[in-house]
């Protein structure tokens, strides 16, 4: 019995003294590697004031006024440049970036290593965004329409042509119904770098191919499980991208929409009112009243049940994540409180209490 816990104790042994020469080759090349990139970038910086990225590589990236070094990670894991963000923030502060990244536009690749997004997002942002133009989260097509028009950028009527009768061959455009705007929810929210004279036809088909390289195959398999159309889901994400203050809420404000739609119970989203507002050529309003909620149009919520149309605005991929990846709960009920966190609610009586609570009601 002592020579077997002797020798165990040997294993054991061994087996640590390898696990760590393991760990220490992977820091040692890993290390390697990061030094190699840093000094490659360095030289660039050195040599030019910048990290030179191939044209055909460029993507825009927006660091957020005000943006953590967690935001920005976030931000990045989201849109397809790093896949882990919790390491991002842990390197980053290695590093010593934070602190340091600059708000603004940025020009990065997703070829780029973690240490090249580091120095390009903590160098001075795109001086000249004459050439930039945006779609934003939660907007719809007709407010980045207005916005695009008003620096020149863009004609409206030719855009409205690509927005009403789109050409494109997209795999997630194959099975759109016919509404006034087709490519509704379909623009990715993102800046997009364009070059002097692109036609309305390029800037639409830009925003659509990095929706395609965000689009992942998944998606397709997930949402036939969840017995959804791909416009339905993007339908669906447009509303939880409207309604979503933090992203944490996202996913259960979906869980929200989802068990309101299995119980046939009217989803009763003001965001739709607002854009049927908006349609209409009116200001959005504070308040959501009666008079309102009572409007006859097929996207008012409040009026008819299921799904509207189609999608209400542009939503991230975060929001099309919640559509497909509700968190499980039992919430039929939400609303936004004073300091802007939702409350959720099973029963509408804990739903109305809560409300009355807050000064929301009488």
């Amino acid at each position: 019995m002592a020579r077997r816990k002797q020798k165990n104790k040997k294993n054991f042994g061994l087996r640590f003294l390898l696990l760590i020469i393991v760990v220490f080759t992977v820091f040692m090349i890993s290390a390697s590697i990061s030094y190699k990139f840093i000094v490659q970038y360095q030289e660039q910086l050195e040599a030019s004031g910048e990290i030179v990225i191939p044209q055909n590589e460029q993507i825009l990236f927006e660091v957020p006024k005000g943006a953590t070094t967690s935001d920005i990670a976030r931000k990045l894991q989201r849109e397809g440049f790093i896949s882990n963000a919790k390491f991002f923030e842990l390197w980053s502060e290695i590093q010593g970036y934070n602190g340091d990244y600059k708000a603004g536009i940025h020009i990065i690749s997703k070829n780029l290593s973690m240490e090249g997004i580091m120095m390009v997002l903590t160098s001075n942002p795109v001086a000249d965004p004459s050439l930039n133009v945006r779609f934003y989260e939660g907007k719809s097509y007709i407010v980045a329409r207005e916005l695009m028009s008003a620096d020149g950028k863009i004609d409206k009527d030719k855009m409205d042509n690509v927005v009403i009768n789109p050409e494109f061959e997209y795999k997630f455009l194959k099975d759109i119904p016919d509404r006034k705007y087709k490519l509704e929810g379909y623009l990715y929210p993102q800046t997009y770098q364009i070059e002097e004279g692109w036609s309305e036809e390029q800037i639409i088909d830009r925003a659509l191919k990095y929706l395609n390289k965000l689009f992942k195959e998944e998606y397709y398999t997930r949402s036939q499980e969840m017995n959804m159309t791909i416009d339905q889901v993007f339908t669906l994400a447009s509303l939880i991208e409207s309604e979503a203050k933090y992203e944490e809420d996202k996913k259960i404000i979906s869980s929200v929409f989802h068990n309101r739609l299995e119980i046939n119970m009217p989803l009763q989203s003001d965001a739709t009112i607002q854009y049927i507002l908006e349609n209409q050529g009116k200001e959005r309003v504070e308040v959501v009243l009666n008079e309102h909620t009572s409007i006859q149009d097929p996207y008012n919520t409040y009026q008819y049940k299921g799904l509207p149309p189609g999608p209400i605005c542009s939503p991230d991929i975060a929001s099309i994540e919640a559509a497909l990846y509700p968190e499980d709960t039992d919430y039929l009920y939400f609303f936004a409180k004073p300091d802007g966190n939702n409350e959720y609610n099973v029963s509408f009586e804990d739903h109305t209490n809560g409300m009355r609570k807050y000064g929301l009601i009488k």
